[in-house]
Parts: C-alpha cells; sequence; structure tokens
C-alpha cells in the first residue's frame, strides 16, 4: 500500500479510530488498520465497537497495513500538519515520509485484525440523532461500571411506540424518552418503508461514551438486530447489540407518588455541593416553608436550608448526594421536579424527557 494524504486529516481520523483502541494490553484491537482503495479508510474493531473514519487522498498502490495504533498517532502527532505525508507499507514495516523525516514502524498482517461486520439490512432509526445523543449524555452516569451483573454494565436501548434509552447501577436508574419522527427507511434507501424492529437491546457503556466523542450532527443511525451504526460522508461508527436479562425498569417506575414539588436547579447544587465537605450522604427535612439540609462525618457537621414552599408539614429523607448532583448536572432546565413517597421508597427526578429513581439511604 502506498498513498500520500494531508498529515493533518489523517492524524484527525487517527485520533478518532485510537478511541476505539485496546491500551491496557495489547491485543489485535491495539491496531489500527489502514485501507486504500478508491477513498483511504482508517479502522479498528475492539469487538464490542468500532469506527470506520474516511478521507481523500492520492492512492499510489491500492492495499492495507495494521500498524499499532498509539505509535503511529504519536508519529503524526509529531510532524507539521500543514504538509503532505506519504505512508507506504506491506505486512511487516510501515514507513511515513514527510520532507526528509521518515519513520519506519514494524506491521503485522491485516489478517490478524478483527473482521468487520456486513452493514446490510438497517432500518433507520426514527430519531433526531442530536435528540439520541442527547439521552446518553444523560444516561451515561447511571450506568454501572463494574457489576458483576453483566447486564448492567451496558445500557438499554428499547424500542416500542416510543424509544427509551436506560441505564442503571442497582442504586439508581435513568431513563430518556424519545418520541420516534415519523417516516423510515432502510439502509440501502430503496426508498421503500417498512415497519422497524422492535426489542430491547444492550449496548456496551465503552460504545456509547466513544460514540458521544465522535458524533457529529449530520450522522444517520441505523440499526438491526445485532448492530447500532452511525453513519456521515466521512465517518461510520458501529456498536454490537447484545441480548440480556436487564431489569424491568417499567415495574421500578412509581406509578403514584404522595409528593410533588418544583425546585431550582442551581440553589440545590449550591447547597449539595457546600454539604459534601462534610459527607456525601445527606439527611433532609422538608417543612411547608423550608427544606433543612444536614450532613456529618467524624470530625464535621454541616447545615444549610432553603427558604421555599413545600405541599409537606414534615417529611424526613436521606440522599446520596452525588446521585443527585449528576442528575442537576446534566439537565438543561432551571427547575426540575422531585416526587417522594416515603423515607425507604425511591426518589423521583424529573426534568423535560429525562427520569431519574434513586433510592434513599436508610440508617
Amino acid at each position: 500500500m502506498k498513498v500520500i494524504v494531508d498529515c493533518g486529516v489523517i492524524k484527525n481520523r487517527a485520533e478518532q479510530a485510537s478511541l476505539f483502541l485496546d491500551r491496557d494490553i495489547k491485543t489485535e484491537s491495539s491496531y489500527i488498520l489502514i485501507e486504500a482503495k478508491d477513498r483511504i479508510e482508517v479502522k479498528v474493531n475492539n469487538r464490542k465497537s468500532g469506527i470506520i473514519a474516511r478521507l481523500d487522498g492520492k492512492v499510489e498502490e491500492e492495499g492495507a497495513i495494521l500498524v499499532d495504533g498509539m505509535r503511529f498517532l504519536a508519529v503524526l502527532k509529531a510532524l507539521p500538519t500543514n504538509d503532505e505525508v506519504e505512508i507506504e507499507g506491506n505486512e511487516n514495516e510501515v514507513i511515513v515520509r514527510q520532507g526528509k523525516t521518515q519513520f519506519t514502524l514494524r506491521a503485522i498482517s491485516p489478517d490478524f485484525h478483527p473482521k468487520f461486520p456486513e452493514f446490510k439490512d438497517l432500518y433507520r432509526l426514527p430519531v433526531e440523532p442530536t435528540d439520541f445523543i442527547a439521552g446518553i449524555e444523560k444516561v451515561l452516569p447511571t450506568i454501572a461500571t463494574n457489576n458483576p451483573r453483566f447486564e448492567i454494565n451496558n445500557g438499554l436501548l428499547d424500542i416500542e411506540k416510543d424509544i427509551k434509552i436506560v441505564g442503571t447501577d442497582g442504586f439508581r436508574m435513568g431513563i430518556y424518552t424519545i418520541t420516534p419522527i415519523e417516516g423510515n427507511e432502510n439502509h440501502e434507501k430503496s426508498g421503500e418503508e417498512e415497519s422497524i424492529p422492535t426489542g430491547r437491546f444492550l449496548i456496551p457503556r465503552r460504545s456509547l461514551m466513544e460514540l458521544r466523542r465522535i458524533f457529529t450532527e449530520d450522522m444517520g443511525i441505523f440499526f438491526n438486530r445485532e448492530l447500532l451504526v452511525l453513519e456521515s460522508p466521512n465517518t461510520l461508527f458501529f456498536s454490537f447489540l447484545f441480548q440480556g436479562n436487564y431489569p424491568d425498569y417499567k415495574q421500578v417506575i412509581p406509578k403514584v407518588t404522595n409528593y410533588q414539588l418544583k425546585l431550582p436547579k442551581r440553589e440545590i447544587i449550591k447547597r449539595i455541593k457546600l454539604l459534601s465537605v462534610s459527607n456525601r450522604d445527606i439527611e433532609t427535612t422538608f417543612k411547608k416553608d423550608r427544606i433543612e439540609f444536614q450532613s456529618a462525618d467524624e470530625i464535621s457537621q454541616t447545615q444549610t436550608e432553603l427558604e421555599i414552599t413545600t405541599p409537606m408539614e414534615e417529611f424526613q429523607i436521606a440522599f446520596d448526594g452525588k446521585r443527585i448532583l449528576d442528575f442537576l448536572n446534566v439537565i438543561g432546565e432551571e427547575e426540575f421536579q422531585m416526587e417522594l413517597i416515603a423515607p425507604n421508597k425511591p426518589i423521583v427526578l424529573q426534568a423535560g424527557n429525562f427520569t431519574t429513581l434513586t433510592m434513599p439511604i436508610i440508617k
């Protein structure tokens, strides 16, 4: 393979691809695959998700190379970006040249890289791409990171009449609801409208994190029962979808709550940050004309209050301040709704299309 490309552009594509590399241990997914045909493609598949980042350039010899991803990116970062770079390689080595500078990197056979899935029989997911990404941003903090129960280390995509993105870590649950937009078409753009598949699909947490980093507003969103695909003219992101015994979030949502109140986001954030100096476990007392907050540890105690009208004479509940902050930090609204049932029942937080349920702290 031999190509001549703009150094700044190939560096940008390699940076995108580096998000998907295995870095903790050296595996076949620690390598970037570069293929040159009509266009040049920079590719990574880490067996859960992957990327195909495309660019134009002069293809002097078609082919493919597989090179250590982080070392290749380090080389590109070391070179001036306002000039062209020549990349030539085979199964044994890759040579990167610019002017009188040359880097030689060890390569391995492209056959060692995981095979890419076939992107066919895909349906357009009937959502606004920016709304979909907003849902991911809001739900991500609620997804478990290293739970022995495999399923909750993933996000849930539930496709029915409404489309929901769900996350849980066993102590809280985030639910973002998207109303579908009208019209579907398959990925081959046949123009024939078809009913999209419904069901519950697990998306790896890492895939969701990578997706929000590479997302651009010109991306279309497609899926089938095995893949989620986001594609723009220069970038294709994919994540494998999995099946699993995910908690039934519909059973967790309270059908009736005893108290509902609107709260100012900024004022609650300010008080939780003050209280967290002593302890993130916060005891709260709701009274008719105010809310009293208290936190304490072995060496300090913090107390504060918020003057506000509530529907309660006297109601006490304790909560983890960080979980409340995680909710407040991702919503755009200046007010949010809190709903309460009893001191030992979930706290419901709601703003726009996003709902979080968090368990109280029982002492």
